[in-house]
Parts: C-alpha cells; structure tokens; sequence
C-alpha cells in the first residue's frame, strides 16, 4: 500500500499513512470557513485525520474541541496528530460509534464531514467505503443523534456534495432544524457546485448564501480562497 506524506500545514502537521481518508482541498476550505463563535465545547463526528479538529483549535482559543471516530486506526492518528500540535490541552479524540456513545454534555457547536457517497460504486477496502460512503452513518441518523447534543443556541456545520443537499435540507426540517447558511463550493468559475458548506440551528434565521470558487486556473487559487487559506497553507502568504 502506497504511503501518504504527512500534510503540513504553517502551525501543525497531518500525519495520514494510515488514514481511510486524506487531506482534501474541500474538507480545508470548510475548516476555515466554519465559524465557531464564542463556542467552547465543540463536537467532531467523524474526525479522521483530525484535520477539522486541528484547523479550529487554531482559530479559537477557547474551544475545547472532542473527535469522535469509529475506525480504530485512523482514531489512534488523529490523537497523534493532536498530541503533536500546540493546542494537545484542548483537544482529544474518542474511539467508537457515534450512535451507541453517551455524552454527558451538551455542544456549542458539532462539526461534521459525513461519509458523501449514497447508491454509488463502492470500494474494496472497507475502511475506506466506511469514510466514504453512507453504510454505517446516514442523514438521519446523523441529525437524530446530533439533536440530543445541542442546546438552543447550538451550532451544527456539514459538508455535503450537491447530489445529496436537497436530501439533507429536507431531513433537517424534519428534525426541526433550520438552515442558516449554504455555502455552495465550486472548482472553477464555469463549473457547478459541488459540495455545500451548510450551518444549521434550532432557532430560525434569515439564510446567508454565498459561493466559493476555487481555483482561477489550473493549479492557480482565487483571491479569495488564497485570503481564506493563508493562515494554514505554507505556501500562501
């Protein structure tokens, strides 16, 4: 099996070899663009590599940030890769599944990169279908879960392809959730979104809409996505 480099970013490493998943630009581009407020306890379903976790710890300094991830090896990665950053005081990672674990607080914010692919060809390696495809976590297992975690003035933050958005969308209303932001993200200025950054809550708002391109040409980011990335890209800034 061929060997992933770790991801460096300017303030800390992601060290993924035995990752189910890697580092992507899109999973970057919602770690930066999250907005946690003043939030201090924060929920990561489905950390992974940890990269979310990491990203937001570096952006908010009270938040006290817990990954939650199912797959043995890519859980002992992630707190590795929060052991080795500067903010290890307030990070952790738990192994297990998210729908049998017992939490005894309540989450200012929840933060997820669900698994995206429904219906789809499925991979041979079961590790990699678990990060990648809806087989042991879906939608409304999801939010159900999710509810019994927040307050009322909690915050949950997903990124999910354009094929399943409507899906979502419909099963948040379903369970009293209401959008409150659609972040739509495409690769280039001619192409169609693919993924949305969406925020939803409890209380009801006014929905902001906005779209992120990513890439002014070939290899090339957009101004805005360079501003949006200088903090964590070496290469930028």
């Amino acid at each position: 099996m061929k060997t992933r480099k770790p991801f460096r970013f300017k303030q800390f490493e992601i060290k993924q070899e035995t990752a189910a998943m890697p580092v992507t630009t899109d999973a970057c581009i919602f770690g930066a663009l999250i907005d946690l407020k003043d939030a201090k306890q924060v929920i990561d379903i489905g950390t992974g590599t940890g990269l979310l976790a990491l990203m937001l710890a570096q952006r908010f300094d009270k938040a006290r940030i817990t990954g939650i991830e199912m797959d043995a090896q890519s859980a002992a990665e992630a707190q590795d890769n929060f052991d080795d950053s500067p903010w290890s005081n307030r990070l952790a990672c738990k192994t297990g599944d998210f729908r049998e674990m017992q939490f005894d607080i309540r989450y200012d914010a929840l933060v997820c990169n669900p698994p995206f692919f429904r219906g789809q060809l499925q991979s041979d390696d079961a590790r990699k279908r678990q990060a990648r495809h809806t087989v042991t976590l879906d939608y409304a297992q999801l939010l159900e879960k999710s509810l019994h975690l927040l307050h009322e003035s909690s915050q949950i933050w997903l990124l999910i392809p354009n094929l399943h958005l409507q899906e979502m969308i419909d099963c948040a209303a379903l369970h009293s959730l209401h959008l409150l932001q659609n972040i739509q993200i495409r690769s280039f200025a001619h192409s169609h979104p693919h993924v949305s950054i969406l925020c939803m809550g409890l209380q009801p708002h006014t929905i902001q809409q906005n779209t992120i391109t990513i890439y002014a040409g070939q290899g090339q980011y957009t101004p805005e996505v360079q501003t949006l990335m200088q903090a964590y890209y070496p290469a930028i800034g």
